[in-house]
C-alpha cells in the first residue's frame, strides 16, 4: 500500500500534464491505481515512473506511448513531440507551466508573459495543432431542468459535439468528475440565485479551468442576466446548429486580437 502514495495532482505535476491526463492513464491502464473510501484515486508510484519528467534534463524522454491517437493527445507538447522528446524549450513556456490544453487561449499574451511560441506559425488559424485539435469534439455541459431541450439536443444528429446535462450545482460537480467541458451552456430560466450561484462555482471549479460559460436566454428578455463569467448569451430554445454558432463566434473573438 506504501507504493500507492500519488494523488492525481501530484503525479500530474511529476510528469507535466494535467489530472485530466492522469485519469485517461488510469482509465487505460497505463498506471495502477487505487480508490480511497471517499472516491479519490491512488496510484502506484512504480508504475508511474515511467512518466515522470527528470527536471534535470531539458530534454528528457517522456513516454507517449498510445499518445499518437487524436483523441489522446491534449496538449501542444505532445502533438509537436517527435519519438517521445518534448521540444528543447517548451518547459520553459507558460502554456507548458499553466498545462493548458488550449495553447492558442494564451497566444495573444506574447513573449513578455511568458508565451514562447516555439512552434507557433504565422497565426493560430494556420498552425498544424490548431486545426488538428479543433477537430476533435468538443464537450458540452448543458444546465437546465427543461427534459424537452435535453430529448431535442440527444436526437439531434451532431459528430462535433459531446453532451452532458446537468439540473443543478450539485449535479453539475458531480458530472465534471469525469466530463471536462469546453463550453458550458446555463439555462436562464431557473431562478436567478441558481444561475448566479452555479456560474460562481463553476468560475472556482479548477477541474474545468478553462471553460467557457455561455448563458441561453428566453426570446422575450431584453437583457441577458449579468453574472460573473458568462462570456455570451444565446437565444432558448437552442439547437446544435445554434450551439456551432455560437461556439465558432467565441473562438473567432478569442482569436481575434492575435490573428
Amino acid at each position: 500500500m506504501e507504493k500507492y502514495s500519488f494523488t492525481t495532482g501530484k503525479a500530474a505535476k511529476a510528469c507535466g500534464v494535467t489530472p485530466d491526463t492522469v485519469l485517461k492513464w488510469i482509465k487505460r491502464g497505463k498506471v495502477k491505481a487505487l480508490r480511497t473510501a471517499g472516491g479519490h484515486y491512488r496510484i502506484n508510484s512504480d508504475s508511474l515512473d515511467p512518466f515522470i519528467i527528470k527536471e534535470k534534463k531539458s530534454d528528457a524522454p517522456v513516454d507517449l506511448t498510445g499518445l499518437q491517437k487524436k483523441s489522446d493527445i491534449s496538449y501542444c507538447w505532445e502533438y509537436h513531440s517527435r519519438n517521445g522528446i518534448i521540444k528543447a524549450g517548451c518547459r520553459d513556456c507558460m502554456v507548458f507551466r499553466a498545462k493548458a490544453e488550449k495553447c492558442y487561449m494564451m497566444a495573444g499574451l506574447g513573449q513578455d508573459a511568458g508565451h514562447l511560441g516555439i512552434c507557433c506559425q504565422e497565426s493560430c488559424t494556420t498552425c498544424e495543432f490548431f486545426r488538428f485539435i479543433n477537430k476533435s469534439k468538443f464537450n458540452v455541459l448543458i444546465i437546465t431542468d427543461n427534459e424537452d431541450m435535453k430529448s431535442k439536443l440527444r436526437s439531434e444528429p451532431h459528430s462535433e459535439l459531446a453532451f452532458e446535462f446537468s439540473c443543478c450545482g450539485y449535479e453539475t460537480a458531480m458530472v465534471v468528475q469525469d466530463f471536462r467541458p469546453d463550453y458550458i451552456v446555463i439555462d436562464d430560466s431557473m431562478q436567478k440565485f441558481v444561475t448566479e450561484e452555479i456560474s460562481r462555482h463553476l468560475l472556482k471549479d479548477q477541474r474545468i479551468h478553462g471553460a467557457q460559460i455561455i448563458l441561453a436566454v428566453r426570446e422575450h428578455e431584453s437583457q441577458k442576466l449579468q453574472c460573473e463569467g458568462i462570456c455570451a448569451s444565446i437565444k432558448f430554445p437552442f439547437d446544435v446548429k445554434d450551439l456551432n454558432s455560437c461556439f465558432a463566434e467565441l473562438r473567432l473573438k478569442m482569436l481575434g486580437a492575435n490573428n
